[in-house]
């Protein structure tokens, strides 16, 4: 904890409004703890008071800027892909020679310019590596809070909230704050898992406030992790589902091609109508492998299969950690002796989520963009 005594004077905590988070993502409601939110859990609303002031103007802060950043990435990789494929057709389209007018050269000329602008911007203005930053350190308030909930320094007896325990917040929250992209890199090479917290087996907690705990952790931190990954691993899939087989598709449809225009080559050469029809399908030859290495893009820079397996694992784990919890509750043992076992599992789940944080990371700095 902080060095900082207790004597120093505890700073004003304002109860967060209803009123002031009227267009509360779902992806935030672990982060906003409201009015309604104090009086449910009434037992906690100290801490809910003390974190949502410290740690919710940071987090925000961070959300706002990845949205941003990954908004702009999202669509300069789909301006990329797409205008780079509409390039290199439209060359082909050229050179089948049916278009004698200069149109398809100025489409060609337009969608190339067009894709150099989009990966000079994308790199110039690093749109992915801040995005990927700015998750980060949103991620880290998030970690913080609940990491907060479990500190045994809140659970001693004669403890609970106070200056210093507050003050420790700011000093980690002004240390998320400093991150960079290179201490990014630096962090992901010295993650490891953090050591069990000290004092487990001294905390003193009353069988209402180890209740309204519980409760607050599955309501606001595993159901609403559970929920979010489950959306994302269901659209991830359906995404990877309909795009998988598209480019070895477009593959077999270019052999195809090929093996058609080599049929009317040697069967039909003598035919005017079908030479025609050869010449396009050699374009069409062309053509079909340029689209799959546009969709292999997309696919690349956004990792569908893999995120889907990651966001079904995580939803998973949590279920188990969800269930593991319940029988801790209805367990007829002393308070003590579960509130030490309640709090393990917390800090599990914590560990859990931020191991696999830390994998996503991983994941996401190794993506190529514009492969």
């Amino acid at each position: 904890m902080s060095g900082k005594t207790a004597s120093h004077a505890k700073s004003p905590i304002t109860p967060p409004s209803d009123a002031n988070h009227p267009n509360l993502k779902p992806e935030d409601y672990d982060m906003v703890d409201s009015e309604k939110d104090l009086a449910h859990f009434q037992p906690l609303s100290g801490i809910l008071a003390s974190c949502h002031t410290i740690l919710f103007p940071r987090y925000q802060e961070s959300d706002k800027a990845a949205i941003r950043h990954q908004k702009h990435h999202k669509r300069l990789t789909i301006i990329a892909a797409v205008c780079g494929a509409i390039a290199v057709l439209f060359a082909i389209v050229q050179l089948s020679w049916f278009f004698l007018f200069p149109w398809p050269m100025w489409v060609e000329v337009l969608a190339a310019l067009t894709t150099f602008v989009a990966v000079i911007l994308g790199l110039e203005q690093a749109r992915h590596p801040r995005w990927i930053l700015e998750r980060h350190k949103a991620e880290r308030c998030r970690f913080l809070k609940f990491r907060a909930f479990i500190d045994p320094a809140l659970w001693t007896e004669g403890a609970g909230v106070n200056a210093d325990w507050e003050q420790q917040l700011r000093d980690e929250v002004h240390e998320i704050k400093k991150l960079t992209r290179k201490s990014l890199h630096e962090s992901l090479e010295r993650h490891e898992v953090s050591d069990i917290p000290h004092g487990l087996s001294q905390c003193v907690v009353t069988e209402e406030k180890l209740k309204a705990l519980v409760n607050y952790f599955q309501e606001k931190r595993i159901h609403c992790q559970m929920t979010y990954f489950d959306n994302r691993a269901k659209s991830s899939k359906k995404i990877n589902k309909y795009t998988q087989n598209l480019p070895p598709l477009l593959f077999f449809f270019s052999i195809l091609a090929v093996f058609s225009h080599f049929v009317i080559d040697i069967f039909f050469k003598s035919v005017h109508k079908m030479h025609t029809i050869g010449i396009i399908l050699i374009a069409l030859a062309a053509s079909f492998p340029v689209i799959g290495a546009g969709i292999r893009t997309l696919r690349s820079a956004h990792e569908f299969a893999r995120l889907a397996s990651l966001f079904r694992a995580k939803h998973n784990a949590l279920k188990r950690i969800r269930d593991a919890l319940d029988e801790l509750m209805n367990e007829k043992i002393a308070v003590k002796n579960k509130t030490e076992q309640v709090l393990h599992t917390l800090w599990q789940c914590e560990q859990f989520l931020e191991d696999e944080h830390y994998e996503w990371l991983r994941l996401m700095l190794e993506a190529e963009w514009y492969g």
